[in-house]
């Protein structure tokens, strides 16, 4: 949502994403990016080498680290963007890449329940776009190619079905066991 709501705003920029093999399905398909340079998941010093060629043969003027470990911030150095924006906390010390660290993440004064989409949409806040806050768009591209497949297997389960995923990386993540 954070890539549509940047790209609807600026139409005809050039908007690319750098993401690891194992997360690529994501963002593969996404019509709101331009380009998406996929890495290995653990990525050696030649494939740093080509993705830093690779980045910086399409002149990316800014680049932002919309996850902030140590490796998504190098990328952005390795961008070779003059302006390099991400969250304003230090995590794995991801900061020491960035030149505008002005995204407010989760260590800043904002509520701890903050839903994800709504934490990346200070990237397009941080750019001057008002990006929508009720409703979520629509990501169809994302369950394209699998919905027979999801079909055809929902179709075997009884009724009715309910689907949770309780668990996550970070506690801010997780459904409170309470509930």
């Amino acid at each position: 949502p954070a890539a549509q709501a940047i790209s609807k705003a600026h139409p005809g920029m050039k908007l690319g994403g750098v993401v690891r093999e194992r997360c690529a399905d994501i963002l593969r398909g996404n019509p709101w990016i331009s380009h998406l340079h996929i890495v290995p998941n653990k990525p050696s010093m030649h494939d740093l080498a080509a993705l830093s060629r690779a980045l910086r043969a399409n002149d990316y003027q800014a680049a932002m680290d919309m996850q902030g470990l140590f490796l998504s911030g190098l990328m952005t150095r390795l961008s070779g963007a003059p302006v390099r924006m991400g969250w304003d906390r230090n995590r794995e010390c991801n900061r020491i890449f960035l030149t505008h660290p002005i995204v407010p993440g989760r260590d800043s004064d904002q509520r701890g329940d903050l839903h994800e989409v709504d934490a990346l949409y200070g990237f397009a806040n941080i750019l001057g776009i008002d990006a929508p806050r009720a409703d979520f768009p629509s990501q169809s591209y994302l369950a394209a190619d699998g919905a027979e497949q999801a079909a055809a297997w929902l179709s075997e389960l009884p009724k009715p079905r309910i689907a949770l995923n309780v668990g996550a990386s970070r506690a801010y993540k997780r459904w409170p066991t309470a509930n």
